[in-house]
């Protein structure tokens, strides 16, 4: 089994609570976005807290970061964009499988057009990546700034991240001719889920005729050939880390002492391959 975390810590030196986290869940790789510019501290941080080396993996444009207590060698940078990284994870007795970490612009600063348009370049690039490798075998994980049911989360020719397990399991559907393949999106049961937060992210448009308040910002999304490594009842976002609140007096996110994002963290349990 294998655990991922992901966070955007909105810029702030947050490298003691990534590492609580870290330890906490067991996390073997964390992905994080917005990071400051110096990502020592935060390595170092992680290294001390579980007293063993993690690495920095990866480092690009938008503050993605990549941290792995994993031997870096079993970590490649296959494809970059400037809001996405595009890894190969080739574990010991595990199938390989790729890891897409996505950092998109905010509302504050891209419409809606805009946004679905970064995502259908993002998928272009990863299904050209997927049939040089020679498998979908795809996690994408980060902050998307979109929510599941937005065009650029669901539309046919951009991440087609369904809510049904089932229907992601069809592997493809056909539209005007052509066929798209699906992403399964476990992150549609969290919006508005009342026995936890009902998001990653509050924003308070109070001026809007149009308020959601809580957005599912931060998702992974996992090819059909993932779903079943998945368990959605793992799938978490994080409101605490030790005693620590992530979640300030008002019930949002903890801007001041944390991040305006709140972390996912979740674990995958690929099947095992023996050599004969």
């Amino acid at each position: 089994m294998l655990t991922i975390a992901f966070w955007n810590v909105a810029r702030k030196p947050l490298g003691a609570t990534v590492a609580g986290l870290a330890l906490e869940w067991d996390v073997d790789i964390f992905v994080v976005c917005e990071s400051p510019t110096s990502t020592d501290a935060t390595q170092t941080a992680l290294s001390q807290a579980s007293q063993r080396p993690w690495h920095t993996a990866f480092a690009i444009g938008r503050g993605i970061v990549v941290y792995t207590r994993l031997h870096p060698r079993f970590l490649q940078t296959r494809r970059e964009l400037p809001n996405a990284l595009f890894l190969n994870i080739t574990l010991p007795l595990y199938p390989d499988f790729l890891l897409a970490a996505v950092h998109l612009r905010s509302k504050l600063h891209a419409q809606t057009a805009d946004q679905a348009a970064a995502a259908r370049k993002i998928v272009r690039e990863l299904s050209s990546l997927e049939r040089d490798v020679g498998h979908q075998r795809t996690i994408a994980l980060g902050d998307f700034n979109m929510d599941p049911f937005e065009e650029g989360m669901l539309s046919a020719d951009a991440f087609h991240g369904v809510m049904s397990r089932d229907i992601a399991l069809r592997h493809t559907r056909r539209v005007a001719g052509d066929s798209y393949g699906f992403f399964y999106n476990p992150m549609w049961g969290f919006i508005g889920r009342s026995s936890t937060v009902p998001g990653t992210y509050y924003y308070d448009n109070s001026g809007a005729m149009v308020n959601q308040y809580w957005h599912v910002y931060d998702q992974l999304i996992v090819r059909p050939n993932v779903a079943p490594w998945i368990d959605d009842a793992r799938i978490r976002i994080l409101t605490m880390c030790g005693p620590q609140s992530l979640i300030a007096p008002n019930g949002c996110p903890d801007a001041g002492a944390a991040s305006d994002h709140l972390p996912i963290v979740f674990s995958i349990d690929p099947p095992v391959e023996i050599s004969t």
